[in-house]
């Protein structure tokens, strides 16, 4: 009975490796990057991203030019997709304009500035100016500020309104949609699927539509033309 026992642990004891060989395999490749971009580490954790490459125009040899690779040693480059990068690669066309891209670029950089203010050498410290103690508070009073007008102008507005009671569905605010992209890198269908939502597209498009509006009204009236939003 005893070496029967001790052969259904062994069996399980291999499952279980077998199953976290298979875990830890999966985690590696999430994080793989080929050699295009040169001995750059693999990284689980690293977010969403697209590979691009550095063309220019060198002489062919003859009396003509060539387009050829440029970058460093011929690799290709890493960018980093920011959220609203991944819903337009998702939806695989172009769905918001620069302005409205760095209005969420901006929005989220300034929420994590400010949520980092005690951290020592973010980068709110930084901006401080002279260094003192006065001069750091100020650049933390003047975050708040900024992030208080950008709040008062996403409003607290329902993006969805439930119609049907008992649905389980819950309403979509304006915050909440902003924070959930902008901050949290969630699609449109996972802040759909969150309250209860259909990921239809009359759905989708609601939440899109109502995304775009929002960023337009953070980055503010453009005086009667349309001017791109830019941080230095």
């Amino acid at each position: 009975m005893k070496d029967f026992y001790d052969d259904i642990m062994a069996g399980r004891a291999r499952g279980t490796l077998a199953d976290e060989a298979r875990r830890i395999a999966e985690v590696r490749a999430r994080g793989f990057l080929s050699g295009d971009c040169g001995p750059v580490p693999d990284a689980p954790a690293r977010a969403a991203f697209t590979l691009s490459e550095t063309r220019a125009m060198y002489p062919d040899g003859r009396d003509g030019w060539e387009s050829k690779p440029a970058g460093y040693r011929g690799r290709k480059t890493l960018a980093h997709m920011d959220p609203l990068d991944v819903v337009e690669a998702l939806a695989r066309k172009r769905l918001f304009t620069p302005t409205q891209k760095a209005m969420a670029r901006h929005y989220r950089s300034l929420t994590q500035d400010y949520a980092n203010k005690g951290v020592r050498c973010s980068s709110v410290e930084r901006s401080g100016g002279g260094g003192d103690g006065t001069s750091f508070i100020e650049a933390v009073l003047r975050q708040a500020q900024e992030l208080d007008r950008l709040h008062a102008r996403i409003g607290r507005g329902v993006v969805l309104a439930v119609k049907r009671r008992g649905a389980g569905r819950r309403p979509i605010v304006a915050r909440e949609l902003v924070d959930d992209i902008c901050l949290r890198d969630r699609s449109p269908s996972d802040v759909l699927r969150a309250n209860g939502w259909s990921c239809k597209g009359d759905h989708r498009g609601q939440v899109l539509v109502a995304l775009r509006d929002i960023l337009d009204r953070m980055t503010g009236p453009q005086g009667g033309r349309r001017a791109t939003f830019c941080r230095f």
